[in-house]
Parts: C-alpha cells; sequence; structure tokens
C-alpha cells in the first residue's frame, strides 16, 4: 500500500482484493465529481445519493482542515482515539434530535458521524499494522 502523503493535496492507493485504484482528493469539488462519476459509470454500488456523498466527502476535507493529526484519518490516531471522537459525534445527534433540535442540524451531525466512519475504515485499510492481524482483507 501507499503511504498517506504528508502535505494536503492528492494521492492514490491499490486496494489489493479489488485491485482498483482510490485517488483520495482534499478538495471539496474534486471529491463530488469523482462520487458522482462512480454513482453515474455504473462502477459503485448505490449506498447513498451522490448528493449524500459528496456532503460526507465535504465533511471529511472540513474535519481534516479543521483537526489535521487529530483527524479521524490521521495515521497519528489509534482505534481509542477514534472511538472518542464516534461517540461525541453520535452524542450530537441525539442534542440535535431534541425538541429544539433541527432537522438540518441533525442532517448534519448524521453527515459528521458518516464521515467520521468512513474516515476510520479508510484509516484501517491504509495502516499495514491493523492488517497483519487480518485473515482476509475486509475490503
Amino acid at each position: 500500500m501507499n503511504e498517506r502523503p504528508q502535505a494536503e493535496g492528492t494521492s492514490a492507493t491499490s486496494n489489493p482484493v479489488t485491485g482498483c485504484t482510490t485517488r483520495h482528493v482534499l478538495n471539496p469539488a474534486e471529491i463530488a465529481a469523482t462520487l458522482v462519476e462512480l454513482l453515474t459509470t455504473g462502477q459503485h454500488f448505490h449506498a447513498a445519493t451522490p448528493a449524500v456523498l459528496a456532503a460526507v466527502g465535504a465533511e471529511r476535507v472540513r474535519q481534516r482542515a479543521k483537526h489535521g493529526v487529530h483527524a479521524p484519518d490521521s495515521p497519528s490516531m489509534n482505534n481509542h482515539e477514534r472511538l472518542v471522537v464516534l461517540v461525541e459525534e453520535v452524542g450530537e445527534i441525539a442534542r440535535a434530535m431534541s425538541h429544539d433540535g433541527t432537522l438540518a442540524g441533525l442532517c448534519s451531525e448524521l453527515t459528521q458521524v458518516a464521515a467520521v466512519v468512513l474516515a476510520w475504515l479508510d484509516a484501517l485499510a491504509e495502516d499495514p499494522a491493523e492488517q497483519e492481524d487480518w485473515e482476509e482483507p475486509p475490503f
């Protein structure tokens, strides 16, 4: 697997199971265009609408910019730290569902949770130390 670049920009990794190359893009517009391309060319199962996937991708970019080495996809984060971030975000979903919460607030918090989960999965998939414990790669 390729190592993550230290500087912000783009990188590509190859999935040994599927043989697909994943391009990591840190620009929300490029993320949205890439997701729409994948969804419209039939190369991706429909897990969510393009708009939802674009929002999650943009949220990952925002988290990376805001938190840097403490973002969920950072190699410096461990699984326990990522769990703390995820639980905190899930708590914010509960708050957004309170009697004074809004649908926009709920959608925002759900998007943040999805971004944390996907970042965590990507971090696991890209960490050779994690892969040593796998009998078969899950992705």
